[in-house]
């Protein structure tokens, strides 16, 4: 009973109108879908010509004569952190209540002074010997004065003993004295030379003991220098004007010589570490002229000495000097620091980044210029460049080569630039040297482009050489 009742519901008119009418509700609210939104839009057509050509945005290949920069991120570091020791042993006796971490420091301040009461005797008893060893070359002197006055008397005495033996050989040839005679006047003789023998040998001794005592004062003089040397070293002094950075002997410590005692940071100068990547260590070459190594050539055709090699391995291998500007950001204003790109950090790459570390150099961290977003000068002295701060390097660069500028959206994946020539569509490969934000440069040398032709901004779905396009612009 029930399954008939079931079986009359399925095969009432209604349901039957309900199965074919849905199906073709759906079909019908399709259609009419796709024919609202489904439908693509095509682009509109010149139609005042015989080929329809699609109207295009163009822009202009300008040539770019000036400048771009190599932006980049950097840290500012010490220029030199300078471990100051003891130069001498002692206590430290004294020490300035202002020497301690985060102060300034000039040049010549004293930082520590050490116990120096035995530098002193060490210097007294040194000034003595000084002049003692100053008496003794007077009285050696003396002697040699002394001596060398008997030695002229022994002379005189020697020369009237030679005439007495000539005159006593004289007379006995003639008979008229005997032989004990001529041997008195010969024994007189060779006494007086053996006595000026023995004055001459003296003063010889005493030119040789005067030279050793010369020497001995010599000798006493250099340990006395040394010594007042040693004395001036127990008052340690700043090297250079800087920051200290940290400090760690006390009055009442005892230190032996070369005991670090001091740590300052050079605040003369500052430097700037940051990377270049290759591209970028290129154009600073490029721009430096340095591009083609003519020291090479050089050094192979003309003989060279080793200072000039040694300039040009240097002019191969160190980092050209190169203007660059340091930024950094306080409290809504741009700091700015004139530098240098000075040299290189290390030996090469680092092999991680495949960057080249370099260091921009500031002679002047504490000369800085300061603007707001609007230009306008603050209120406020700049901050001085320090350790630990994070600031951005900008490197203009002069391309010594000739370049094309266009806009960044003209370039097409794959290096290529759609040119419109004679209202028809050019594809053209190009080389590009630098991107920036709103436009690219282009390598005049390496495409078929020159200054003056029109590029393709607009978006196209589909291009090929030779499609006629048009300029929305005509009189552009």
């Amino acid at each position: 009973m029930a399954e008939s009742e079931t079986e009359s519901a399925d095969h009432s008119p209604y349901v039957t109108a309900i199965r074919f009418v849905a199906p073709l509700l759906i079909i019908a609210v399709g259609i009419g879908t796709l024919s609202v939104f489904g439908q693509r839009e095509t682009p509109p057509r010149n139609t005042g010509s015989g080929d329809d050509a699609v109207i295009v945005e163009t822009a202009r290949v300008e040539a770019f004569d000036g400048t771009f920069d190599l932006r980049l991120d950097g840290e500012a570091v010490s220029y030199a952190l300078i471990q100051v020791g003891a130069e001498v042993a002692g206590r430290v006796s004294d020490k300035p209540d202002r020497i301690r971490g985060g102060k300034v420091i000039g040049q010549g301040e004293l930082l520590f002074q050490l116990d120096d009461a035995e530098y002193k005797l060490v210097v007294e008893r040194l000034t003595v010997d000084l002049r003692k060893a100053g008496e003794d070359i007077i009285a050696a002197d003396i002697d040699l004065a002394n001596v060398r006055a008997l030695q002229r008397l022994s002379e005189e005495q020697w020369a009237l003993e030679k005439t007495r033996l000539a005159r006593a050989e004289r007379l006995i040839g003639q008979n008229a004295a005997n032989n004990a005679d001529v041997d008195a006047a010969r024994r007189e003789e060779l006494a007086a030379r053996n006595s000026l023998q023995s004055l001459r040998n003296q003063d010889r001794a005493l030119e040789q003991k005067k030279k050793t005592l010369q020497t001995q004062r010599d000798l006493v003089d250099t340990q006395l220098r040394e010594a007042e040397l040693n004395l001036r070293r127990t008052s340690v002094k700043a090297p250079v004007t800087g920051s200290v950075v940290g400090d760690t002997k006390q009055v009442g410590d005892y230190v032996r010589a070369g005991d670090r005692m001091l740590v300052l940071s050079d605040s003369s100068r500052m430097e700037v570490k940051c990377n270049l990547r290759i591209d970028e260590l290129v154009w600073v070459w490029r721009q430096a002229g340095q591009g083609k190594f003519p020291e090479a050539t050089k050094s192979e055709s003309s003989p060279q000495s080793a200072q000039e090699r040694l300039k040009a391995l240097a002019a191969r291998i160190e980092m050209p000097k190169t203007p660059v500007q340091v930024l950094a950001d306080f409290e809504g204003h741009e700091i700015r620091w004139d530098g240098v790109l000075s040299r290189y950090e290390g030996t090469g790459l680092d092999p991680e980044t495949r960057t080249a570390p370099v260091r921009i150099l500031v002679d002047r961290p504490t000369e800085s210029r300061m603007t707001d977003s609007r230009g306008i000068p603050p209120s406020m002295p700049p901050p001085a460049l320090t350790s630990g701060m994070f600031v951005r390097v900008r490197i203009p660069i002069r391309s010594p080569n000739p370049l094309l500028q266009l806009p960044a959206k003209a370039l097409r994946p794959g290096g290529q630039v759609w040119v419109v020539d004679d209202a028809k569509l050019r594809i053209v490969e190009v080389d590009v040297a630098r991107e920036l934000n709103d436009f690219v440069l282009l390598r005049l040398e390496s495409t078929t482009l020159k200054a003056g032709d029109r590029v393709i901004t607009s978006p196209l779905a589909t291009v090929h050489d030779g499609m006629h396009v048009q300029s929305a612009k005509p009189n552009d």
